[in-house]
């Protein structure tokens, strides 16, 4: 049997530090399962994954993800969360079918605005990152955020646009649960400068 047949795959919990460029010729593939492993680099040819529906890539060691990542349109559940990840190629903003993106316990001091174009987006964790800011397009999709985990970084209520329901839904309580950003102390539970 052809392995291009292939819809499953599940590959998590071994030690696994690269993939060939012929990797992406499972074409069929709608779950794939890669986290628990070493990947530091993903194959160019990574966003050919066209019928994708779920992507665990969590607790790996990638540092990028290749600019045509967001080839993968019909990819509902994204998993990079525990990586050491600090940007995200502009093409993230093509995957309009997802609903889960999980960012958090990366190197994220900051996000593209591109985040803003992910209109199914429902869950959003992006908690224990070092962001100093949202990006003001967040606010084209928070609305429709069932869950938004945003808490152990380096924000503060200054440092969420201030047209944005996220200011008001979070401003009381965005430095309880956040480290202020260098040069900003904290008096009773704000950032100040």
């Amino acid at each position: 049997a052809s392995l291009n047949l292939l819809t499953d795959l599940f590959l998590e919990n071994n030690q696994i530090n690269s993939l060939h460029a012929s990797f992406s010729d499972l074409s069929s593939l709608i779950e794939l399962k890669l986290y628990n492993n070493k990947l530091e680099i993903l194959p160019d040819s990574f966003g050919a994954f066209g019928e994708l529906i779920h992507l665990y890539l969590n607790n790996n060691q990638l540092n990028a993800l290749p600019e045509n990542f967001g080839n993968m349109s019909n990819l509902q559940k994204l998993y990079l969360n525990n990586n050491n990840l600090d940007f995200l190629p502009e093409s993230i903003g093509n995957l309009e079918s997802l609903e889960e993106l999980w960012l958090q316990d990366n190197e994220f001091v900051i996000l593209s605005n591109e985040i803003g174009s992910l209109s199914s987006l429902e869950k959003l964790r992006l908690n224990n990152n070092k962001l100093e800011m949202l990006p003001d397009d967040l606010c084209n999709i928070y609305s429709g955020l069932v869950e938004f985990s945003v808490g152990n970084n380096h924000l503060c209520s200054s440092s969420v646009p201030s047209d944005c329901i996220i200011y008001s839904a979070l401003e009381d309580q965005y430095c309880s649960t956040n480290n202020c950003p260098p040069h900003h102390f904290k008096i009773e539970g704000y950032c100040v400068f």
